[in-house]
């Protein structure tokens, strides 16, 4: 059996086919293989790779940086200044051309007034008034400076009065220098005297010629002298000390105190006068334009021309054409897109981190334009405060992430831009707007 095993495994050997027989050798071929780049091709890849990968990094870590060193709040509102037209008689609305949101000239006529009946003699009564107010003010301003005059003529003759006592003191101090000189002078002619008696009866006890008693007395007189040399000594040094004091205007005496005194006190009248006499300057002033004002709006024959004070956009209306209106009533507000700022609230921590003196980057809500903007107020802000803020200024609501924390009010002048005319109906008043300022960082 094992014979007819043997004999199978040949027959099967035997029977498999040879390597040439399955692929002939003129049939096989190689794959290719594809030739390795050049050397700066590799190095040039590797390169690009490499320059790739800092460029991520560098602009990774530029954000992270930017992201320390800037803050961005996102609850701004843009605020800007408005102006009430008001109506400078009572009268009766002829005409009134004004719309919210109409942009406007300086010097375009806004409404027409035509005079109630009665003004004619109101207005008489109230030109005679203020042409009276303007005499007492004209009188309380000729007062004031007078009195300002008399004052400063007071400072003149003070100062003329402090530098004669101040040469008078010089002199007397130079006399005390001269007597004070020979003081120390006959001081130590007495103190050499002196000396000279005290070692003669030292001589003398040394033979034995006088008694020690006598000795003793001398050498005590001596050092009396001496004393008194240092004592004349010390007061020439304060007599020149005194001297140089008063020559250099500095106060030593209380006569001199009292005289310096006397020119503060002067000196501060003059100031709190000069004040008064600038408030009654201007109230004269305003006095006079409001009365020139009056003489030519009352002269007129025909209706009231109320013009606008400046170029910008009508911001809201209180009346209309037909409606009688009383002096000092209301007729409209006008925005002045020219002086617009961003308003905003932030933590104390925050405040204290705003650098002031680098510009400050606005984003508009709605548009895509970014513009700069300067810190013109950083203000804590108490409850009370607040409130009060809110009746001057539009004033984002407190995000919930600053409700218990100390709070602080910020203001960001930002330039007119044609943009916001464009986008806006009110310059962009009322809108949001994201606020990015730099720190100290």
């Amino acid at each position: 059996m094992v014979n007819t095993l043997k004999k199978s495994s040949q027959t099967q050997i035997l029977s498999q086919p040879k390597t040439s027989e399955i692929c002939p050798p003129s049939e096989y071929t190689l794959p290719d293989l594809a030739p390795r780049p050049a050397l700066w091709k590799r190095i040039t890849v590797g390169s690009l790779f490499w320059a790739l990968g800092l460029g991520a990094a560098t602009i990774g870590l530029t954000s992270i940086y930017y992201r320390l060193s800037h803050i961005t709040i996102d609850s701004g509102i843009v605020n800007g200044r408005t102006v009430r037209v008001q109506s400078p008689i009572n009268g009766t609305l002829e005409d009134f051309y004004g719309r919210p949101g109409a942009q406007i000239q300086a010097g375009q006529v806004l409404a027409k007034l035509e005079p109630l009946p009665q003004e004619g003699l109101d207005n008489q009564l109230n030109i005679t008034r203020l042409r009276q107010k303007v005499e007492v003010a004209a009188s309380n301003l000729k007062l004031a400076q007078q009195t300002l005059t008399m004052l400063t003529q007071q400072k003149s003759t003070l100062a003329q009065q402090d530098r004669q006592f101040q040469s008078a003191m010089v002199t007397i101090a130079a006399d005390d220098i001269a007597r004070y000189e020979a003081a120390l002078d006959e001081a130590i002619a007495n103190e050499e005297a002196a000396n000279s008696t005290y070692q003669r009866h030292q001589m003398l006890l040394d033979e034995g010629a006088i008694a020690a008693q006598r000795v003793d007395e001398l050498r005590a007189e001596w050092k009396v002298a001496q004393a008194s040399v240092q004592a004349a000594q010390a007061a020439l040094a304060s007599a020149r000390t005194t001297l140089a004091a008063t020559q250099n205007s500095v106060p030593v005496q209380s006569s001199i105190d009292d005289l310096q005194e006397q020119q503060q006190t002067l000196q501060q009248r003059i100031q709190d006068q000069t004040v008064r006499v600038e408030q009654l300057r201007l109230d004269l002033e305003n006095r006079q334009a409001e009365l020139e004002e009056l003489e030519v709006v009352y002269t007129q024959d025909s209706s009231v021309e109320i013009t606008a004070p400046f170029t910008g956009v009508i911001h809201t209306t209180r009346h209309e054409t037909g409606e009688e209106v009383s002096r000092p009533a209301t007729l409209l507000t006008v925005l002045d897109c020219n002086d617009l700022w961003v308003e905003t609230l932030v933590s104390i921590d925050q405040a204290h981190r705003i650098d002031v003196e680098k510009p400050v980057r606005v984003d508009f809500a709605g548009t895509t334009q970014t513009i700069t903007g300067e810190v013109t107020l950083i203000e804590a802000m108490t409850t009370g405060k607040l409130t009060e803020a809110r009746t001057e200024a539009i004033l984002p609501a407190v995000s919930a992430n600053l409700i218990g924390q100390p709070l602080a009010r910020v203001r960001v002048n930002v330039p007119p831009t044609d943009s916001q005319f464009q986008a806006h109906q009110f310059c962009g008043l009322g809108q949001s707007a994201r606020l990015t300022f730099a720190t100290d960082f």
